[in-house]
């Protein structure tokens, strides 16, 4: 139970410093993944897409294989199918 309310902690934690970052540099592709992963643990899925792929998109050609760009990827195609997607494992 203490390590699920530390990681809801850090999922918001993490939102609250994306929603500053967009203020500061509004086309960043990791303030876009962190407010996207904050949007799908809150279950606003709609909203999660959006960032995903503003995250996706904000990057250049040479940054394809980051991590979070992977990450984002498959997020975005999970969502696009919510049957095989559970918002619950983010």
């Amino acid at each position: 139970m203490e390590t699920l309310g530390r990681d809801q902690g850090a999922v918001a934690l993490s939102g609250d410093i994306a929603k500053q970052r967009r203020q500061c540099v509004p086309g960043y592709a990791g303030t876009h993944y962190a407010l996207a992963k904050e949007s799908e643990h809150e279950g606003n899925v709609e909203a999660a897409r959006q960032e995903y792929q503003a995250a996706i998109s904000s990057c250049s050609a040479a940054n394809a294989d980051l991590a979070v760009l992977i990450d984002a990827r498959h997020k975005l195609a999970a969502l696009a199918n919510p049957r095989t997607h559970d918002l619950s494992r983010g």
